[in-house]
């Protein structure tokens, strides 16, 4: 690592202690970049790895022993609580320093902002981790790469925040730790813009939708398996939904050039479509039909692909047998239902739905032959001999759903514990015991040779090469309740989780 002599730190204690040292030089004046590192709530925008910096006190900032709750992904990516102490805090040298408690080390974290000229410093960053017991001998190596690694990603962050060129930079609505969307959402207009790789196109967004799987991440739901996938890396921008125009070409991408309006979708992941530019895999993308505007696009996709994936890969509904097949789909007034409705009839299936009262008419526009209240009808009294019933809205109708298949017939649905039980139990027993709880589920229904499937999203060649299809051909049609602004995107959240939605929620970025 670089030295940091002209910072001025006094010598550092090398015996039992893990010294790492760095700097980098800001195109911003000395005061503004002191601003922003003594306000020590701004740590999780920059810091990898740090959720969460809260006050733990009423002392002033940059105040010597003042406190912080900080929350961080420690090795092993858990979360813990970290108690931080101020030791150091001089404005005239710009110079503050931080204790934290993370046994077995007892890291310090100096960090300095030199003036170079009236619009330009240098900003020092010093870390020293004292540990002298067996364990922080044993952990010394891994400590060492992992901060190491934070470290070099850290300062390009705190570079690119606080003096990175507008080609570096975007809006992006980040979340840093999970709760309730007016509490963790921020609209952060220095988020890194992302590049795109091999295989990939870079689109500027101009709209997006909110999505249930985005409301659940938000609120820790799937965490083991997100952090698995690497879709959990703190802060997280969430969206799946990409509707806008591609600005870069990644190497090996044919059939797309800057300028073409596309829609498609992204899977989760930490670095989604809630932001003005977003990278995603050219064969996840289509070109966007002149017929549909932005809105109406970014309203299908990943809706369209979770309707997909439960009616084709675990329903078993193909083009060549859909004709004369039966589809139940609950909730068809939903996101995901909407589009059930819509991709079986295409196919030729007929399809009961069910709904609220005031959206039969609505859900019977999309192509529900049968559509029934849910509040006042019992559609068991009457359907029969159904191939596939589809759960999108409440697992509560499990029994009453499995009551109208036919022998032979599956249910599918996409509420299920098999993500909350890896969060509960831990990744491969959560997914290992939701394995079994579905095994002793279809033994249990083996007499009537009904089987159960729990599905997830997936998107794939045959699910595009239909999206195509149905797009260009204007036979899906979009179903949207209400647009918000990106600024506004919590209110959005919490309008899908209020339950009133009718339809898809469109965000509106570009």
């Amino acid at each position: 690592m670089a030295g940091n002599s002209e910072a001025g730190f006094e010598p550092a204690e090398t015996f039992g202690s893990l010294v790492l040292q760095e700097s980098v030089t800001l195109e911003r004046s000395a005061d503004d970049v002191w601003a922003f590192v003594r306000d020590m709530e701004n740590y999780p925008l920059w810091f990898t790895g740090i959720v969460k910096m809260a006050s733990a006190d009423d002392l002033p900032v940059a105040t010597i022993g003042k406190r912080y709750d900080e929350t961080a992904i420690v090795p092993g990516g858990k979360e813990e609580t970290i108690n931080v102490k101020v030791v150091t805090a001089d404005e005239a040298a710009r110079h503050l320093a931080i204790q934290a408690s993370l046994e077995p080390f007892v890291p310090r974290f100096d960090y300095r902002v030199v003036p170079i000229s009236a619009n330009r410093c240098t900003f020092h960053w010093r870390s020293v981790a004292t540990g002298r017991s067996f364990k922080a001998k044993l952990q010394r190596p891994i400590f060492r790469m992992i901060l190491r690694k934070r470290l070099a990603i850290s300062l390009d962050n705190f570079r690119r925040i606080l003096s990175g060129s507008d080609a570096e930079v975007m809006r992006a609505a980040l979340f840093w730790r999970f709760g309730p969307a007016a509490n963790v959402i921020k609209l952060f207009d220095r988020a890194r813009r992302p590049s795109p790789k091999k295989g990939e196109v870079l689109v500027r967004q101009i709209a997006s939708s909110i999505n249930h799987i985005d409301c659940h991440r938000r609120q820790g739901y799937g965490r083991n398996a997100m952090r698995m996938r690497g879709a959990l890396n703190f802060p997280v921008i969430l969206g799946n939904d990409v509707a806008g125009e591609v600005v870069a070409i990644g190497e090996g991408v044919s059939g797309f050039e800057p300028g073409d309006a596309v829609v498609g979708v992204k899977p989760p992941s930490s670095e989604g479509s809630f932001a003005d530019y977003v990278a995603v895999k050219a064969d996840m993308l289509i070109h966007k039909p002149a017929a549909l505007d932005f809105e109406q696009a970014a309203a299908l996709p990943y809706a369209f692909f979770t309707a997909w994936s439960a009616l084709s890969k675990d329903g078993g509904l193909t083009r060549e047998h859909a004709p004369g097949k039966r589809i139940f789909v609950q909730g068809g007034a939903g996101g995901v239902g909407s589009m059930a409705i819509q991709i079986a009839k295409f196919l030729g299936a007929e399809v009961i739905a069910s709904c609220s009262a005031e959206r039969r008419t609505l859900v019977q526009s999309l192509g529900a032959d049968q559509a029934f209240d849910y509040r006042s009808e019992d559609y068991a009294a009457t359907v029969r001999e159904v191939d596939i019933a589809l759960c999108t809205a409440s697992d509560a109708e499990e029994a009453k759903m499995l009551s109208i298949l036919k022998r032979g017939g599956r249910y599918v649905t996409v509420i299920h514990p098999t993500l909350a039980m890896t969060d509960e139990m831990g990744l491969l027993k959560g997914f290992m015991a939701s394995k079994r709880l579905l095994k002793a589920k279809n033994k249990a229904r083996a007499a009537e040779a009904k089987t159960i499937s729990w599905t997830l999203f997936k998107a794939d060649a045959s699910g595009v090469a239909l999206f195509r299809e149905m797009v260009e051909g204007a036979h899906i049609k979009p179903v949207i309740d209400s647009i918000y602004p990106l600024a506004d995107i919590a209110a959005a959240q919490e309008r899908l989780e209020s339950g009133k939605a009718s339809g898809k929620i469109v965000v509106r970025i570009g």
